[in-house]
C-alpha cells in the first residue's frame, strides 16, 4: 500500500513539474478613469506583463501575451459581476466596456489574480458621481 502511495505522489510531482508555468508568472495592470458619472460606460484596459522584482517591488515590466482568456471583476454599490475582457490589436492589451449604473465607489480587479502580490495585480478604483 505504501508503494502505491509513493508511486502516486511521485507521478503527481512529475505532472506538476511538467506543467507550463509561464502564465502563472504574469502580472496585470488595469487602466481606467478615476472618476466617472453614474450611467456612463467607461473603457477599462488590462495589460499583461512579466515583472522583474526587487524584494516585493516591481522594478521592470516586460509585456507578454496571455495565452488564456481574461475576465474583469467589477464590484460596485449593488454587488459584483464579471465581464469578459476582449483582445485588442495589441496582443498584451485587453479591454472591456464597463457600465457604471449607480453612484458610489467601484473597484475593478482581474479575476484569478486575487491571491497575487498586490504589486502584481493592483485593483483600479473609480469614484462614480450622480
Amino acid at each position: 500500500m505504501t508503494r502505491v502511495a509513493l508511486a502516486l505522489a511521485f507521478a503527481l510531482g512529475l505532472a506538476l513539474a511538467a506543467t507550463p508555468t509561464a502564465d502563472a508568472k504574469l502580472c496585470v495592470a488595469i487602466e481606467a478613469p478615476r472618476e466617472a458619472r453614474a450611467g456612463s460606460v467607461i473603457v477599462a484596459r488590462v495589460t499583461t506583463f512579466t515583472p522583474s522584482w526587487d524584494g516585493r517591488r516591481i522594478v521592470d515590466r516586460r509585456p507578454v501575451r496571455a495565452t488564456f482568456a481574461l475576465r474583469l471583476t467589477v464590484r460596485g454599490p449593488q454587488g459584483y459581476r464579471e465581464l469578459r475582457l476582449r483582445r485588442t490589436r495589441n496582443p498584451v492589451i485587453w479591454r472591456a466596456n464597463v457600465p457604471l449604473v449607480s453612484p458610489g465607489d467601484w473597484e475593478l480587479r482581474v479575476a484569478g489574480w486575487e491571491r497575487a502580490p498586490r504589486a502584481c495585480a493592483p485593483p483600479a478604483r473609480i469614484r462614480v458621481f450622480a
